[in-house]
C-alpha cells in the first residue's frame, strides 16, 4: 500500500491547533492535513466549516480521527483515508497542513512544487521545508508554525 512506514505519533499542542485556525481563517477551499495523526486538526477545521481531508498511515489512530469526527458531529466535513501522503492529489486542496518530519519534507517539498495551485497555503507545524522560503512564521520552539503562500 504505502512505501513509508507511519511516521512516530507526536500530538499537535493546542497553541498550534488554534494558530492553524487563525491561519485559515476567512480563506476559502478545501484542507487537507498530511499526517493526520488523531484527527484534531481536522476536526478543528471542520467545526469552522471547512471540508478537510486527513491522510494517516497508522491504522489505529485513522480509526480513532473517524470515531472523533462522528462523536463531534463532523463527519460530512471531516474525512480520513488511510493512503500515503505522496499518492494524495492535492491539486484540490486549497489549504494544507503539514505535520511531518524533516524525512520526509524534502520529497513532499517537489510534490508541493508540483501540485499546489496558485492563491493555495501551506501550513507547516514544528519544522519547516528545506528550501522554500516562509511567508510567515508564528510561534518559537516545537510549537513553530511556518506558512508558505503560492502566488
Amino acid at each position: 500500500m504505502a512505501d513509508l512506514s507511519p511516521l512516530p505519533y507526536v500530538p499537535s499542542g493546542r497553541p498550534q491547533v488554534d494558530r492553524v485556525l487563525r491561519l485559515l481563517e476567512g480563506r476559502p477551499g478545501k484542507v487537507a492535513d498530511l499526517g493526520s495523526g488523531d484527527g484534531r486538526i481536522v476536526c478543528a477545521v471542520a467545526t469552522q466549516g471547512f471540508r478537510a481531508d486527513g491522510y494517516e498511515l497508522n491504522p489505529f489512530l485513522l480509526g480513532y480521527s473517524r470515531l472523533l469526527a462522528h462523536r463531534k458531529g463532523l463527519a460530512s466535513l471531516a474525512r480520513f483515508h488511510r493512503r500515503d501522503l505522496f499518492k494524495a492529489d492535492l491539486k484540490q486542496y486549497s489549504n494544507i497542513v503539514i505535520y511531518g518530519e524533516p524525512v520526509i519534507l524534502r520529497r513532499l517539498e517537489q510534490k508541493l512544487a508540483e501540485e499546489v495551485t496558485s492563491g493555495s497555503r501551506v501550513i507547516c507545524c514544528r519544522y519547516k521545508l528545506p528550501t522554500w522560503a516562509p511567508t510567515t512564521t508564528l510561534g518559537e520552539g516545537i510549537e513553530t508554525i511556518y506558512v508558505y503562500d503560492k502566488v
